[in-house]
């Protein structure tokens, strides 16, 4: 059997179509920039009420390093995505080394397939999450202000596909900020 390398582009490309094809997330990001956390792609539903991270990883050292991250240590509330996933070449760890709530995708060939499942996490960064999504949206933004390089149709969709996914995050953020002032005020 041929031996695979994969680069970690290749990951991320892996982790894109799996987040968009075979779990349905409506919008995905790939290698966006947070204020903390830099996830490699990272989806919510349209819905806007469910979010995944995936973090890709080609060495058993940048796994490891990756559960050193400061922000791997802290709250649910401060991390991304309501299910987070470690995408590796198959064997590269074992599911006995997976911190606690995350899952882990093996990669072989042009397989995906889920050894750990990822738990659902009731809690998750909401504001970092929104943070970054607008992060990447003022991007876009730059990007169409110097002349619109998007046929309309395609603005439109964009648009409309946005529109579904920031609504029901802003609502969701707006019902936890009146859940704590309402927990402050007991």
């Amino acid at each position: 059997m041929i031996a695979h390398t994969y680069t970690h582009d290749d990951l991320v490309s892996r982790a894109e179509k799996w987040l968009r094809n075979t779990k349905r997330y409506g919008v995905v990001l790939t290698e966006c920039h947070g204020e903390v956390e830099q996830p490699d792609a990272i989806a919510w539903k349209y819905s806007g009420r469910e979010s995944a991270v995936v973090e890709c990883k080609v060495t058993r050292s940048d796994f490891l390093a990756d559960q050193k991250k400061t922000h791997r240590n802290h709250s649910s509330k401060f991390q991304l995505g309501r299910y987070r996933w470690y995408m590796v070449p198959r064997d590269l760890i074992t599911a006995d080394e997976v911190p606690d709530g995350w899952g882990l995708l093996y990669v072989r060939g042009r397989r995906v397939t889920i050894e750990v499942d990822a738990p659902r996490h009731s809690e998750i960064g909401w504001q970092m999450e929104m943070g970054l999504l607008v992060s990447e949206l003022r991007k876009f933004q730059i990007v169409l202000g110097g002349g619109n390089l998007l046929p309309s149709a395609s603005t439109s969709r964009i648009q409309s596909c946005l529109s579904r996914v920031l609504h029901p995050l802003i609502a969701s953020i707006s019902e936890d900020e009146d859940a704590d002032s309402n927990n402050h005020d007991n």
